[in-house]
């Protein structure tokens, strides 16, 4: 199987998806239960709050700061979470599904987002070689 055609079959099991994906995300809380916003702050406020991606990073602002604890949570997201070698996949993906909002309103993709697609998809299967 040659490099393009996992590309083309691992962007065509990502289109089939449905639109929605499950999520993990860390919040760091302090012992008074507010969120940890950055800059040294932490707010009452949930929609403030930074969300993390992934725990141990989460951990290491919650060492930071005594009483601290790492509170775990899902959410829905429209995309899925994704490794650091699959983001210019996940990237052109994007570009895919906003092409083909743009064809329901009869609108064509601009050429340089074309090129831009295309530059994308010839790193991801540069890397994967």
């Amino acid at each position: 199987m040659t490099v393009s055609t996992r590309t083309a079959e691992s962007v065509a099991r990502e289109l089939a998806k449905p639109r929605g994906y499950m999520v993990t995300r860390y919040w760091v809380m302090d012992e008074a239960g507010l969120y940890f916003a950055g800059d040294d702050e932490f707010t009452y406020e949930q929609d403030d709050a930074l969300e993390f991606s992934d725990e141990g990073e989460a951990e290491e602002v919650a060492a930071a700061y005594h009483g601290s604890t790492v509170e775990r949570f899902q959410r829905w997201s429209q995309y899925p979470d994704v490794g650091t070698a699959d983001h210019a996949l996940a990237e052109a993906l994007n570009y895919v599904r906003h092409w083909r909002r743009d064809r329901d309103d009869n609108c064509a993709p601009t050429l340089e987002s074309l090129n831009h697609v295309e530059a994308v998809l010839r790193n991801a299967i540069a890397s994967a070689a």
